[in-house]
């Protein structure tokens, strides 16, 4: 299955209507982030509603965004989704000390649950948890009494390389979440919590931040979000597609 870009004239992706990846099933968003701020904005899935930049990029060129978190980022129109599977293609040169130079690259963290209960929950989130390791989160939980975060860790040991990560998202009972990074094969599943249910918030997907705690420098070279878990063969198929669009921009995934 090919990718077909609807463009108004024939400059690719800068003059692209819609990029129609190969698996449309539950397609929320693609964001191309490079550039510029007004391009990382642009939701090319077709027919959804394209983001907003707040602030100004770090840095924007040929390959990739420069975010940092709770300042620099898209506040996108994806609303988080019981079940979900994301893939971003992500790296960082911050420090890595501490929260203030640790990226979220995506994320709801925290947001109102969707239950209407009141205060905030852990929502779904990419982050640095340290220095060499890659972490996610899907809240999980039966309302905010119980809720957990639904953590798990990946070991990344060279965060300042390119990494195309999936993460996706279980949403009931012994429905996990399983985070890999597919440029490496090191992948972490939920291993506890699996008792409790998907715990979902409000909230809406920020790129290149959450909305609290984080807020590291990152850079961001694409993110795509699907409302449903896929299957392993419809991974596979998004995995080539976008190692193929990251090999015209000399991005190796």
């Amino acid at each position: 299955m090919g990718t077909r870009l609807i463009a108004k004239d024939s400059d690719y992706e800068d003059d692209a209507v819609e990029y129609l990846a190969p698996v449309r099933r539950g397609l929320e968003a693609i964001h191309l982030l490079n550039k510029s701020a007004a391009k990382a904005a642009k939701n090319y899935a077709p027919d959804k509603s394209n983001g907003v930049f707040v602030g100004s990029p770090l840095a924007a060129n040929e390959q990739f965004i420069r975010f940092k978190g709770q300042s620099v980022f898209v506040q996108s129109e994806v609303r988080e989704a019981r079940a979900m599977t994301l893939f971003a293609v992500v790296r960082t040169l911050d420090a890595l000390a501490d929260d203030a130079t640790r990226p979220q690259y995506f994320g709801t963290y925290r947001s109102p649950p969707a239950d209407g209960s009141g205060g905030t929950t852990y929502g779904v989130a990419m982050y640095n948890n340290t220095a060499t390791t890659l972490s996610a989160m899907a809240g999980r939980g039966n309302s905010l009494a119980d809720h957990v975060s639904g953590s798990v860790n990946t070991s990344n040991p060279s965060q300042a390389t390119w990494s195309l990560m999936s993460l996706r998202v279980g949403v009931g009972v012994q429905e996990g979440t399983i985070l890999k990074n597919e440029t490496t094969g090191v992948e972490a599943t939920l291993a506890t919590n699996l008792n409790l249910p998907r715990y979902p918030s409000l909230g809406k997907f920020r790129i290149g931040s959450g909305y609290t705690l984080q807020e590291g420098q990152c850079d961001m070279a694409y993110w795509q979000a699907h409302s449903v878990e896929l299957t392993p063969a419809e991974i596979a198929i998004v995995l080539a597609d976008i190692r193929a669009h990251m090999a015209r921009r000399s991005i190796t995934v």
